[in-house]
């Protein structure tokens, strides 16, 4: 493309993308840029729900920023999927003591049809108890019945499957100035996980609820070639500072 820019090569550009996404390497246009990592996820929901509510033009937006914020957290470092997010009860697939809270969720609630349960991380509980002691309370009386959904919607009832996505890219934006769906909080976590080390990318198949290694493996032979380039480029430093002398 660069030896002959005039010629048309949109037939090898198509052919390029279906190879590359054949070899699971392809990014795809709507994650180019949103790929982050998952501890900048993770303060942009925190100063979100702490920080940026407190200047919100009303009430209502000041416990929807808390709420947001909350979701942004707690996707951040267990980006379980829309279905099991918006499904989650109090008691029932969320329990909290004192000041921590345990994700139980039923095998309806996984893609692959197993039971699956966490220790929500500390780092995200100063969002989710503002948001439990603040944002959801004045929810709820907006709306006329009770319920036990732990996500709360303006107008008190549980929060929609359709609702999420808006809310996560609404947040992310006012926080990022990039709009990141639910689902691309999985990617930042696998990639997070990988460019750490290829040992931590063997966690990506037990924080994604995986059934398979396929996408643990790949990410894992993904930071072996991050971590054979940075040995690299070290190696090169090196030879480049001994010339040096």
């Amino acid at each position: 493309m660069a030896a002959n820019p005039e010629r048309d090569w949109s037939a090898h550009r198509t052919l390029r993308a279906r190879l590359k996404k054949q070899a699971g390497r392809g990014a795809q246009t709507r994650k180019k840029g949103k790929i982050l990592s998952s501890n900048v996820l993770l303060d942009a929901g925190l100063n979100l729900a702490l920080v940026a509510a407190n200047e919100a033009r009303s009430p209502i937006w000041r416990a929807i920023h808390i709420r947001d914020g909350a979701i942004i957290a707690l996707l951040a470092l267990l980006p379980i999927r829309r279905r099991a997010l918006i499904g989650l009860r109090i008691g029932e697939s969320i329990f909290f003591n004192d000041n921590t809270a345990t994700l139980a969720l039923p095998a309806s609630l996984t893609k692959c049809g197993v039971p699956w349960e966490a220790e929500i991380p500390g780092a995200v509980m100063p969002a989710l108890n503002r948001y439990l002691q603040d944002a959801r309370p004045f929810l709820l009386e907006r709306g006329a019945t009770r319920h036990d959904a732990l996500w709360v919607d303006r107008k008190g009832f549980p929060l929609g499957y359709s609702a999420v996505a808006p809310a996560v890219k609404n947040g992310t934006e006012r926080m990022l100035g990039i709009r990141i769906s639910p689902h691309l909080f999985r990617d930042a976590a696998a990639t997070t996980l990988a460019r750490h080390s290829p040992q931590a990318a063997t966690l990506i198949r037990p924080i994604l609820s995986h059934s398979s290694d396929k996408t643990a493996e790949r990410h894992y032979n993904h930071a072996k070639t991050i971590e054979a380039g940075r040995d690299y480029a070290a190696l090169l430093a090196t030879l480049k500072e001994g010339q040096t002398r």
